[in-house]
Formats: structure tokens, C-alpha cells, sequence
């Protein structure tokens, strides 16, 4: 959620300083229009888009052999970690609450507003003129509109050409279908309360809807402005209508008495095609790490990863003796060791139990599995329930970063006690997600005869997923 609101809100906030700067003064409001919404959905859309089915790699299931490692490292970890109860309050579960209380206080803010339009409605004084609906409420405020129907105090406080205006002005709100607008923004100010810039683009499109209505008055500019001043000394009605006297009238008679901006101008929409490509490369779900992660190729035992060079041990096999769980028959095979790192810039790579000292998470228990399990909670939720396990192999530096990780797999234990690497898009988006965790974490180094070394963690953390809840085993 975090990663969607980060690029959600940079896409918003780029394309809110773009219509600013080279938009807002051009008299292309039908085009604005198109360039607000757009821009909006496509904060909302692009975020969840994935490309993982372009990078995804051929999985190869694991030999019998390195399930039965992988096994006995579960059953190893699980007997020495105790099993802490979870906090009641955690700081997820504060800013969670806070924003359910959010969302309830906008709801009931938007339902007042609604429930007082249709008291309005329903009280009113209707007049039925051709396709819309003229409603007296014999209440203070000024003009405005819901849809096809129209909403005066009373007819009497206008004269025949002024009434002929604010018809014309809220009509052109119907016939622009303004209320799809409105609607779609009264749900999203529920759901994105929080977000400033949202409030922003919804000032920002009321603007140029009035614009747009206000375009109705164009061929007699002067009286039309006059009769804009005169009602802003009336109340605005609520945050679901569109008001005639939405301010800040200065700004709506300078555009109605500004000039048709030259066609020319047009040129500046085009620049909407290298922002989307910008936004497509920097704002889609975390395509760099699934590139990073999933591609890498050792090239003669070395690689260089994020700026190191490292050296991998060379290709190796043995043999094991296997026994089949379920006939018990012993069986000989053969297994390929998988590469680790043990050179960093030509400085040796320590195993964990090669040093003296071994490195520490900067957590407040230090674990990694805890740790990591706390902070993906929320996505492991979309696993099917079952057995996983997520096994990590990182190289931390001598000054406690993380330099280097084997591609991130998690991998599903059936019920007969075989690990199957999961491929499914579900498990992809978890995995960049277990990545981008990883890269941002830092330990206490490991020491070796009193000196900071680099160092190689291998650690499996296992996770049981039952009815959409995971837990840490």
C-alpha cells in the first residue's frame, strides 16, 4: 500500500504542477477537463500495473535434496524461536483504525450534505421547464445545481434576464455531464481523505467546470461579470453541487473576459506522452527490483550487483542418500550446490559460522524472519492458505548494509513435505515486495578477530497462511 500511495502521489503531483505552469490560464477548458481526469485515474490505475509476467523465469522444482535441507533448517528454526504473542496495538493497527475513523467522518460529513439536498428537494417549490427542473427553497443561498435540477431561493429576487443566466450557466453543467464528475469525486474525497492532493485536483476541476458553464455569458461579458459580484454575497451551497458563485469570481471574470488562446497552444497536450512514458518506467509496481532481482548472470563466478563485484564459489556436486517418506526406500542422488558468494571486492566473505561476532538486525530482537514477516503481514494475506517458506541468502557489508541478495523465492510446502517454488503473479508482487524490504535493511556488523568483516546470512523463515491470515511459525 505504501509503494502504491508513493507513486500514485507522484504521478498527482507531477501532473498538478504541469497544469499550473503550461495549463491553467489557456482558455482550452474542455481539454483541462480531459488532462484532470486522466491524470487522475492514471494515479489511481498505473500503481497496480505489473510487468512481472515479462520478466518471470522458467522455475525448476527443487531436488529432493535440498527439500530435506531446507526441512531440517525449518524444524532447527522453529525449535529455537519462541513464539511471542502479537501486540494488540501495533502502529499498522493505530494508522489503520485512524483511517477507518477517517472514512466514517467523511461518510457522514457527504451524507449530511446529501440528506440536506434532498430535505431541499423534496420542500422545494418545483417548476418544471422543459428537460430540467427549476426549485424555489425559500432559503438563503445562492444559486446551484444537482444534475437537471436547479435550486433558486426564489424566483422573485431576479429579474427575467438574470434568471435567463443562471439557467443558461447550470444547464451547461447538465449538458457537460459535470455530475459524473462531482460523483466520482465525492467518492474518492470519502476514500482518499487524507490526501491532500486529491482536494487539490477537486479545486482544481470545479474551476474548470465553472469555466466551462460560465463560457454561457461569453457573448455579454460585462453584464455577466456584474451579475457574478452580486452573488457573492450569497451563501454557497454545500461540497456535492455546483454553486453559481463558487469562487473566487476574479479569477472566473478575467477568464471569461480573456481572449480565445491560439489553437497553436494545442502543442502542449502533446507533452502528456513523454510524462506517461516517465510515469510508465518510474511509477508501475516496482519493475526495477523484479528486473534487478530475477536477472541475474554470473559470468565466470563473478557479478556485479549494485556497484560490488563479487566472486561465487564454483559449481559443485555430491551425492545424498534420500529415503522416500512414503515406502521408506532409500534412494542415491545427485546434487547440484548452488553458487554462493564469497568474495566482495576481492575481500573474503565470511559464512555466519566462520565468525567470531555474527551480524545483528538494528531491530529490537534482531531477527530477520520477525522482522520481515511484521513488515509484509498486509501482502502475505494474498498467499493461499498453506505452508511457505521464504529463504534468504544476503551478503552484509563491514559496515552493516546489505550488498547483495539471491533472487527472492517463495516456495510452497505440500501436504506430502515437497517445497514447490510458486510462480503465480500473486507471489511475484510479494516477492519484489520481500526485496524491497531486504535492500533497505541494516545489521551490526559481523567481526573477526576484533574487525568489522563483510559476511554471508542464509536464514529460511516459515509462514503458515490459514483462512487469509498468515502467521509466523
Amino acid at each position: 500500500m505504501l509503494f502504491y500511495l508513493i507513486n500514485a502521489s507522484l504521478i498527482w503531483l507531477l501532473s498538478l504542477i504541469f497544469f499550473d505552469v503550461f495549463l491553467k490560464k489557456e482558455t482550452f477548458h474542455r481539454a483541462n477537463r480531459f488532462f484532470l481526469l486522466s491524470t487522475l485515474l492514471l494515479g489511481l490505475l498505473l500503481p497496480l500495473v505489473s510487468f512481472s509476467a515479462f520478466f518471470m523465469r522458467d522455475t525448476i522444482p527443487p531436488a529432493p535434496a535440498e527439500t530435506v535441507q531446507t526441512l531440517k533448517r525449518s524444524i532447527a528454526e522453529t525449535a529455537m524461536e519462541a513464539a511471542a504473542p502479537n501486540p494488540v496495538f501495533t502502529v499498522s493497527t493505530l494508522l489503520g483504525l485512524m483511517y477507518v475513523a477517517g472514512v466514517l467522518v467523511t461518510s457522514v460529513m457527504m451524507g449530511l450534505e446529501i440528506a440536506r439536498l434532498l430535505k431541499l428537494y423534496k420542500t422545494g417549490v418545483k417548476t418544471r421547464y422543459g428537460n430540467y427542473t427549476l426549485i424555489e427553497t425559500h432559503q438563503d443561498h445562492g444559486p446551484f445545481s444537482w444534475g437537471k435540477n436547479i435550486f433558486v431561493a426564489s424566483r422573485k429576487y431576479y429579474s427575467a434576464p438574470e434568471m435567463k443566466m443562471i439557467i443558461a450557466h447550470e444547464m451547461q453543467h447538465v449538458s457537460l455531464y459535470h455530475i459524473l464528475d462531482k460523483i466520482l469525486f465525492t467518492l474518492l474525497r470519502i476514500i482518499f481523505w487524507f490526501h491532500p492532493l486529491i482536494h487539490i485536483y477537486y479545486g482544481r476541476l470545479m474551476m474548470v467546470h465553472e469555466y466551462e458553464a460560465d463560457n454561457s455569458g461569453k457573448t455579454n461579458a460585462a453584464v455577466y461579470g456584474s451579475f457574478l459580484v452580486t452573488q457573492t454575497l450569497l451563501r454557497s451551497h454545500n461540497l456535492v453541487s455546483h454553486s453559481f458563485n463558487f469562487s473566487p469570481i476574479k479569477k472566473r471574470i478575467a477568464m471569461l473576459t480573456k481572449q480565445n488562446s491560439p489553437r497553436v497552444r494545442l502543442i502542449k497536450y502533446a507533452l502528456m506522452i513523454p510524462m506517461l512514458l516517465v510515469f510508465l518506467v518510474c511509477c508501475t509496481e516496482r519493475i526495477q527490483s523484479q528486473t534487478i532481482g530475477k536477472n541475474r548472470n554470473i559470468k565466470d563466478n563473478k557479478l556485479t550487483f549494485g556497484g560490488n563485484q563479487f566472486e561465487f564459489s564454483k559449481n559443485n556436486t555430491d551425492t545424498i542418500v534420500v529415503m522416500d517418506p512414503t515406502t521408506g526406500k532409500e534412494s542415491m542422488m545427485v546434487h547440484n550446490r548452488t553458487p554462493s558468494p564469497i568474495l566482495m571486492n576481492g575481500q573474503k566473505i565470511y559464512p555466519e559460522n566462520e565468525v567470531a561476532v555474527k551480524p545483528r538486525l538494528n531491530t529490537d530482537d534482531g531477527n530477520v524472519g520477525t522482522f520481515l514477516f511484521k513488515q509484509l503481514k498486509a501482502d502475505l494475506k494474498r498467499l493461499q492458505d498453506g505452508q511457505y517458506s521464504i529463504d534468504l541468502k544476503m551478503v552484509v557489508d563491514k559496515n552493516g548494509k546489505v550488498t547483495y541478495y539471491d533472487p527472492i523465492g517463495i516456495r510452497f510446502i505440500q501436504k506430502d513435505g515437497l517445497v514447490v517454488e510458486n510462480s503465480g503473479s500473486n507471489v511475484i508482487g510479494i516477492e519484489d515486495a520481500v526485496e524491497a524490504v531486504i535492500s533497505d535493511l541494516t545489521f551490526t556488523p559481523a567481526k573477526n578477530g576484533g574487525n568489522q568483516v563483510a559476511s554471508f546470512i542464509s536464514n529460511v523463515v516459515n509462514i503458515s497462511v490459514s483462512g487469509g491470515q498468515p502467521t509466523l511459525k
